[in-house]
């Protein structure tokens, strides 16, 4: 994993520590991994499980997304919007209403770019 995966997260995760004047063994201990863990996390070493993400949220109110790569957000993105079309869809039908597949028509601001032939 590259530093700048976990460099947001982590420099929050080390702002509060710094800010709230809290020990990494605490943390630890507080949540239930070595103190060692979270000095990785701190460093940008690593990353939480989702259950030890949550507890710094909880804990510290770090964000559980500030853990995700660019890549794992990007995802994300992408699921959202397709999950925002099918609840669309879905409820238009529930009303008689057909709405056409989004991936089916133009964009409003232009072209829909086009997959790359080469991939």
């Amino acid at each position: 994993m590259e530093m700048q995966d976990t460099v947001p997260a982590a420099c929050i995760l080390a702002a509060e520590v710094k800010k709230k004047r809290l020990s990494r063994v605490w943390i630890a201990r507080t949540i239930g991994v070595k103190s060692s863990t979270v000095a990785a996390w701190i460093a940008g070493r690593g990353r939480p499980s989702a259950l030890h993400a949550y507890a710094l949220f909880v804990l510290l109110g770090i964000p559980v997304e500030a853990w995700l790569t660019e890549a794992e957000r990007a995802g994300m993105q992408g699921l959202l919007v397709e999950a925002f079309h099918l609840r669309q869809r879905a409820e238009a039908a529930e009303r008689g209403e057909t709405l056409p597949d989004p991936r089916q028509t133009a964009w409003p601001w232009g072209a829909r770019p086009q997959a790359s032939a080469s991939s």
